[in-house]
């Protein structure tokens, strides 16, 4: 994906690093087996078992916002999901696969939806789905690795040149970008940006 990658508003490059991301995070889970739920991960308030339903509630809220339903009752449709398929690991690689292949489908990027932040477009809806991919993917390698767990270079490019982008982003997750010298490396602006503890 290169440079490319530093350019938010294209739709086609948002899917790329869509399925960059998603690639990473299925295969991070397709080889995790028997592992400890109740681990804690860098978002202090949740267990890994916590942190990769919300994930996979994210990824059922997207399609289901994209299948024409509100926000309020696609959240309903992605808690009840819950009582239904308890298998962690694999509700969370399933989901992120028929996330990718709705955001695929022609047109989508252009219609409008609605989400918990009002109307938005299918691009605005994916632009926000990225970054929560892109911190949580980090946050469950950190637990689930035995190295630092490090995000693609273009992935962090693209994240901070979109949350500069407009104020959509920061707005949503309530995000401060740290000044010049705050940090020591892109990642490390990204992850501070997002409260995560850096070295």
């Amino acid at each position: 994906m290169g440079s490319e990658a530093a350019s938010s508003g294209d739709g086609a490059t948002a899917l790329a690093v869509l399925a960059l991301i998603a690639g990473d995070l299925t295969r991070l889970f397709e080889s995790v087996h028997g592992v400890d739920w109740d681990r804690p991960t860098p978002c202090t308030e949740w267990t890994l078992g916590d942190l990769t339903e919300h994930v996979t509630g994210g990824n059922r809220f997207t399609i289901r916002i994209l299948s024409g339903d509100t926000s309020a009752d696609a959240m309903a449709s992605a808690r009840r999901s819950f009582a239904e398929d308890r298998d962690t690991r694999r509700s969370l690689v399933t989901s992120t696969l028929e996330l990718v292949d709705h955001l695929g489908v022609a047109g989508v990027l252009d219609q409008i939806y609605h989400h918990v932040d009002g109307d938005l477009s299918g691009h605005e809806v994916l632009r926000l789905r990225l970054h929560d991919l892109i911190i949580h993917t980090w946050d469950l390698a950190q637990v689930l690795q035995a190295t630092p767990a490090r995000i693609r270079p273009e992935l962090v490019s693209w994240a901070l040149a979109d949350i500069s982008a407009d104020e959509l982003t920061a707005r949503h997750f309530g995000l401060e970008l740290p000044t010049d010298g705050d940090a020591s490396s892109d990642q490390d602006t990204l992850l501070s940006a997002f409260g995560r503890r850096t070295p």
